[in-house]
């Protein structure tokens, strides 16, 4: 219980007058979670991301980054199921909403737009089925565009490392068989640079 007191303490005190979301600043993180919709235990799957932050006045940054995720969705009465993946390159802006004192804590609040690639079923039309009709798509692959609203935490650890935690809503457009609105949790790490890379 000591040690655990020691390295709060320890974290607090080196947080005091830190050099911390300060114009110019960038920062590479790299994130993985889980992706969802609606519908009890149907189109569930992972994402894994990586992105570019640019930090400017008022608090606030910007994130560009591409994200990669994959689905299993079901269909008939015996769940068949198959992969869907997408590929999507996003811009965010984020404005700060609250920070602690010592800044070590931070949280924003986030809007952006996406656009990528949608691929279902390998590029395959058919997903055969035992006993039900087989599953035909029209077509295998779509570009798959939207918008999205989130929220995000970052916890620094010094002034160049920092752990992520975000949620995302998203609207898409144009995917093949997947529900239009995505909810996207995810946690990963960023590393920080007061000059260019």
């Amino acid at each position: 219980m000591k040690s655990i007191i020691l390295i709060f303490s320890l974290l607090f005190s080196f947080a005091v007058g830190a050099q911390r979301y300060l114009p110019g600043q960038r920062g590479l993180q790299v994130t993985m979670g889980f992706v969802g919709g609606p519908g009890k235990g149907n189109n569930h799957g992972n994402i894994a991301g990586v992105a570019w932050s640019v930090y400017t006045k008022k608090k606030a940054h910007w994130v560009l980054g591409l994200d990669y995720e994959k689905q299993k969705s079901n269909f008939g009465k015996f769940m068949n199921r198959y992969n869907s993946e997408l590929y999507l390159l996003y811009a965010n802006y984020h404005a700060l909403l609250l920070k602690t004192y010592n800044h070590f804590f931070f949280a924003s609040v986030n809007l952006g737009a996406e656009g990528g690639y949608h691929y279902v079923n390998g590029g395959n039309k058919h997903v055969s089925a035992p006993t039900d009709f087989d599953k035909v798509f029209v077509k295998t692959g779509a570009f798959a565009y939207g918008v999205n609203a989130g929220v995000e935490t970052e916890i620094f650890l010094s002034d160049g490392v920092a752990i992520i935690v975000s949620a995302k809503r998203k609207l898409l457009f144009e995917t093949i068989d997947l529900p239009k609105m995505q909810t996207t949790v995810s946690a990963g790490i960023k590393l920080i640079r007061n000059k260019r890379w």
